[in-house]
């Protein structure tokens, strides 16, 4: 996209690729243009989005608690999680998404505690918020919104705030911010808004053709997300099993009323992770736009902890908690350069390293069979393509070829075909195909059980 100019399409290689709304690509292009085309460049906005996250998280815990303390404690609790941190080193929508969940979090919060047109203002700006989150990942952003509904029924307050003037601005801010890419992309593109009903809404919620993790099973899977992913503070729970088992009380819901904060910060963490639990489609990071609210609450509980080694020490009992908070940051940003330079499957650089020395001087296409290698064209790859052997294959707005009409497509072609694919993908019948196809090719054994077959211009057509 950044070679072409091209910012409305969005586009793998050749392919149009509207599985996500752009937000995310633009913001790589961005950093590209800032800094180069470079890893930093790429990962650019996504850390501008969690440090941008962790100043709101501060900013709303001194709003909630009115304490600048708890406030300041929320966000390095936040930027020293494992999951939050983490994610900012992938680029995926799930950060910028969290960044305008949580900036939409503050501006609700905002936007309850004034009145007149000091309310109309926040309200705006909540729309926009929430806009700008529905075009980094669409949908789901109004599935994290669901707790604000709820938290507005339990107070009483649903009607007095809807029924205002600033409604009807805020849904145009809103349709204009969040839908018009929508609109524009199912209006120009045959078939683009039954693939948008089908993939962002009843294909994550109701079936389970996406096969991601769905069924009772997968809630384990937020389960050890949110254990592991709220390391180190999320040991301070534990310590509080008996405010845990309080939490599944009726009595004390119903006092909450009195304390809407709390209220504010369990519904908005617990409506939305029972919305995910019950959706077939589940991945760890869905749930990364609910470690604001745990961060706030967990810096709510822990305060009280500092303040009483404040009062029964003084300055120095904070000493431990320090070097126990310096040891796990450098644990962090070991393992963030450790796993840089660890060998793994879906590392495009180290992959285009090893191929490189293979690639013809004339022209070539690179061809992933059922593979995910499009990274390669990031670091210099003229084109890469991707055909399946599948019958079934991952569904996607541009669905790939079959390795049989690719393989027709090559007749009378004067460029080089570079396969690559495992050899766990149906290796003897790719074999087979290129084989009565009469295509010449040289064998290249890579790492991580994959195949290189380079294939030689296929002149004639052998039927």
């Amino acid at each position: 996209m950044y070679d072409r100019g091209e910012v409305i399409v969005p586009r793998l290689g050749e392919a149009i690729f509207i599985e996500k709304p752009p937000m995310t690509y633009w913001g790589i292009m961005s950093g590209l243009y800032l800094f180069g085309r470079n890893e930093w460049g790429a990962r650019f906005f996504h850390a501008l989005c969690f440090l941008a996250t962790a100043l709101t998280v501060s900013l709303l815990g001194n709003d909630l608690f009115k304490n600048r303390f708890v406030g300041g404690i929320a966000g390095l609790i936040y930027a020293t999680m494992g999951i939050p941190f983490a994610a900012a080193n992938c680029v995926t929508p799930d950060t910028p998404l969290t960044l305008w969940t949580t900036v939409a979090a503050y501006l609700f919060w905002k936007s309850v505690q004034f009145h007149g047109r000091s309310a109309t203002l926040w309200k705006l700006l909540l729309a926009i918020a929430v806009g700008l989150g529905f075009m980094c990942k669409g949908p789901a952003v109004l599935v994290l919104c669901t707790g604000v509904f709820v938290f507005l029924v339990s107070m009483g307050w649903l009607k007095p705030y809807f029924l205002t003037r600033a409604t009807l601005p805020a849904m145009c801010f809103f349709t204009v911010v969040g839908l018009s890419w929508y609109f524009w992309i199912a209006c120009t593109i045959p078939g683009a808004l039954q693939y948008f009903v089908d993939n962002e809404v009843s294909g994550r919620l109701i079936s389970a053709k996406y096969h991601r993790n769905p069924g009772v099973a997968g809630v384990g899977i937020y389960f050890l997300t949110l254990v592991l992913g709220s390391l180190p503070w999320g040991l301070i729970w534990w310590r509080k099993k008996k405010l845990i088992k309080e939490v599944f009380r009726i009595s004390w819901w119903t006092n909450l009323r009195d304390k809407p904060e709390i209220l504010f910060l369990s519904t908005w963490f617990l409506v939305p992770l029972l919305i995910f639990c019950s959706a077939s489609s589940k991945l760890p990071l869905y749930l990364l736009p609910l470690f604001p609210a745990l961060a706030l609450a967990t810096a709510s509980v822990y305060s009280t902890h500092i303040d009483s080694i404040l009062s029964q020490k003084g300055i120095s009992g904070l000493a431990m908690p320090v070097m126990a908070l310096s040891f796990w940051i450098l644990i962090l940003l070991g393992a963030k350069f450790g796993i840089a330079y660890y060998p793994t499957v879906k590392d495009s650089r180290a992959l285009w390293r090893e191929i490189g020395r293979y690639i013809p001087v004339s022209n070539y296409e690179i061809v992933a069979v059922d593979e995910h290698v499009g990274g390669l064209l990031f670091y210099g790859a003229r084109e890469v393509k991707k055909v399946t052997i599948s019958e079934n294959p991952y569904p996607t707005f541009s669905m790939p070829k079959s390795i049989t009409t690719e393989l027709q497509d090559m007749v009378g072609d004067d460029d080089y075909h570079i396969f690559i694919l495992k050899k766990s993908v149906r290796l003897g019948e790719v074999y087979k195909l290129l084989a009565d196809r009469g295509v010449k090719f040289t064998e290249v054994q890579l790492s991580h059980n994959r195949e290189l077959l380079i294939c030689e211009p296929l002149k004639c057509d052998f039927r």
